[in-house]
């Protein structure tokens, strides 16, 4: 096998073999190369023969190949698609250039974020009545890494919730809210599509400024005896025990200084292994980290828009 690969980098670093009486073409978009494109440095530009095809198929343009390698990872950014990604699709063998296998390119933004980190939607994700139009997620929960290929980490699921719609509650949630009131500071989201009710299943997810035995996850730093705390372990409750625990958070609530705050989550969003990190990848979030005010004193409405001229 290692003889087998070392003969791929022999003959990836050769001059890529025509057949006599025929212009050469790229094999995908079949347009002509012309030989100064096969001497060409710009890397773009570029014509290549990068794995052990030969005749027809032997020279792709670099950014056709690229191109190619990207349409691979547009759904799922998983440690599979990336080796599907880095092996020629005809002969099987690694996609070589130089001697240097051919990964495909993977922005470090992908990875870059983590708990407390705000997932803005950009016009990849615009239009009324989708999912996310003018959406800002706060990444709330992500499992440890699964998988390394090469420099990349691909975790596993990740969820967040919605903090930019703000909706009322009824029956039994709100009497809880009501009640909580008195000494909170509570407002009550569509948090995202997962058990949000669009299929008669309701569950609510809990974030509080102030920690408590069953929110003891950190996802903002406190700052002047406030900070931002999750569920921990992640999960989601019914409506009852969210109303429950409504009121129990209301005996925990800080005596003295701000009021606490309490905020209620009808839904929940969520990515499998890979998806975020994909969609990403095709711009369709931008990134940032989130603040305190971002949560707690921005207007629901006006987020969106002040993160992007920001």
């Amino acid at each position: 096998l290692k003889s087998a690969q070392n003969l791929v980098l022999y003959m990836a670093s050769m001059e890529p073999w025509r057949p006599h009486g025929e212009d050469p073409v790229c094999r995908f978009c079949l347009e002509e190369i012309q030989e100064a494109e096969v001497n060409e440095e710009d890397s773009a530009a570029r014509t290549i023969s990068p794995c052990a095809c030969r005749g027809t198929a032997a020279l792709v343009h670099m950014s056709c190949l690229r191109r190619w390698q990207t349409s691979l990872l547009e759904r799922r950014l998983t440690d599979e698609a990336l080796q599907r990604a880095a092996i020629c699709s005809v002969c099987r063998e690694p996609l070589v250039l130089d001697g240097i296998a051919l990964q495909p390119p993977v922005p470090e933004v992908v990875r870059a974020w983590q708990p407390g980190t705000l997932l803005v939607a950009t016009e990849q994700l615009e239009g009324e009545g989708r999912s996310f139009h003018h959406s800002v997620i706060l990444i709330c929960q992500t499992d440890v890494a699964t998988a390394r290929i090469g420099p990349l980490e691909l975790g596993g699921p990740v969820r967040g919730v919605d903090i930019t719609r703000e909706v009322a509650v009824d029956g039994v949630l709100l009497e809880a809210v009501e009640a909580a009131r008195q000494r909170l500071a509570v407002r009550t989201f569509a948090g995202g599509p997962v058990c949000g009710g669009r299929l008669g299943v309701v569950q609510c997810v809990r974030l509080s400024s102030f920690s408590s035995p069953c929110h003891s996850a950190k996802l903002l730093e406190p700052h002047d005896s406030q900070g931002l705390f999750g569920p921990s372990p992640w999960r989601a409750w019914s409506v009852q025990e969210t109303a429950q625990a409504a009121m129990e958070m209301l005996e925990l609530a800080p005596n003295s200084g701000p009021p606490g705050h309490l905020l209620l989550f009808k839904g929940h969003c969520a990515w499998g292994r890979g998806q975020l990190e994909a969609e990403i990848r095709r711009g369709s979030w931008a990134l940032c980290y989130a603040e305190l005010a971002d949560v707690l004193e921005t207007p629901p409405r006006e987020l969106w828009r002040r993160l992007m001229n920001s």
